[in-house]
């Protein structure tokens, strides 16, 4: 993997550890004209659709 991309998710990472997209800003369900929907329930979305029930990329 690239230093840059390593970095980046590594930033995104460290991140997540901290709450960081624990909450939306109302603004983002204003501009997508819709409920956001959390990485939560798009995780088990996928999921549920696997095999094996574990989401992962095929």
């Amino acid at each position: 993997m690239p230093a840059d991309a390593a970095e980046f998710t590594l930033g995104m990472f460290r991140a997540a550890r901290r709450g960081e997209f624990a909450v939306t800003d109302p603004t983002l369900e204003a501009v997508l004209g819709r409920p956001a929907t959390s990485v939560r329930s798009v995780r088990w979305w996928v999921g549920s659709r696997c095999d094996d029930g574990n989401a992962r990329a095929r």
